[in-house]
């Protein structure tokens, strides 16, 4: 394969609307760093297909018992005489190289043997799927980075990008969205409740950032990028202030630190999201207050 294995993976978490691509383009803005960008969550298939074979009972009682390994002739294998049912060559010590030369397969090049860091950003995992325990699972060192974002603001920067509410019956559709604004402020919890209890129980592994602190300390930044191994610098302040390649929401006047959406999201909206995301948006910034401090 490569004649220089990557250091680690690292993965960029987050709700969309989060900040995740300025994070992206930071990363990206080092040398020997390479993000990739979203892939509409693919790789949850794929880490249900990895537990489900290193985890499968029927494997364990059966094939991997019976598996001879890939030294033996595919005759042995082929032998009418034996049970074949369940033949397989490879034992189970054998998945974990698997889907670990196939992630790499898609997410590093040939040309990228000088990378020393890789890996994606994706807005769609931690809602129910098992990606980060499959990278922790086949990448040990894995570094993951969850930033996350006033869910007021989050909320109504969704639907500006993604419902096209826009115009001047903006606050009166919103109003006829509480449902679906509710709904989407269960999944903004679940998502963070889900990184948090994994910053609990795996501290070295994933780092939690506030998206508003971020933009507006660099002793922030410097503490992001520390934890990926990484020195910020003149190069990552440009980008960190750039304008351009922001994505189209970045455009609307509330991209400063401030980010109050109440006025354009409406008083009624803003306050279900609010009394729906209190408790955990709580808990997230005093993770990222604790994490700050060390």
């Amino acid at each position: 394969m490569r004649s220089r294995q990557p250091s680690f993976p690292v993965l960029l978490l987050g709700s969309g609307r989060s900040g995740t691509t300025l994070m992206q383009r930071m990363l990206n803005s080092y040398d020997d760093v390479i993000i990739w960008g979203e892939h509409d969550a693919f790789l949850s298939k794929v880490a249900e297909s990895y537990f489900q074979v290193a985890d499968s009972e029927s494997m364990e009682e059966f094939s991997f018992l019976q598996s001879k390994g890939k030294s033996v002739p595919v005759e042995a294998y082929k032998e009418p005489g034996q049970w074949q049912a369940w033949n397989n060559w490879f034992r189970k010590a054998d998945i974990d190289q698997f889907y670990r030369e196939f992630v790499q397969s898609i997410f590093l090049a040939d040309w990228s043997e000088n990378v020393r860091l890789w890996g994606f950003k994706e807005i769609r995992y931690g809602d129910g799927d098992r990606v980060v325990d499959f990278f922790r699972a086949i990448f040990p060192d894995v570094k993951i980075i969850v930033m996350f974002r006033d869910p007021v603001n989050v909320i109504d920067s969704q639907l500006t990008a993604f419902s096209n509410i826009g115009g001047r019956l903006k606050k009166l559709r919103k109003l006829l969205m509480l449902p679906t604004i509710y709904r989407m402020a269960r999944r903004w919890c679940r998502m963070n409740e889900y990184f948090l209890n994994l910053s609990n129980e795996f501290p070295g592994t994933i780092t939690i950032t506030a998206y508003e602190d971020f933009i507006a300390s660099e002793q922030v930044a410097e503490g992001v990028f520390s934890f990926v191994g990484l020195a910020f610098g003149e190069k990552q302040r440009e980008v960190l202030n750039m304008k351009a390649g922001r994505g189209s929401a970045y455009g609307d006047g509330h991209s400063s630190g401030n980010l109050d959406r109440w006025r354009e999201m409406g008083f009624i909206p803003a306050l279900l999201v609010k009394l729906a995301t209190n408790r955990v948006y709580r808990e997230m910034q005093d993770r990222f207050t604790k994490e700050s401090s060390r």
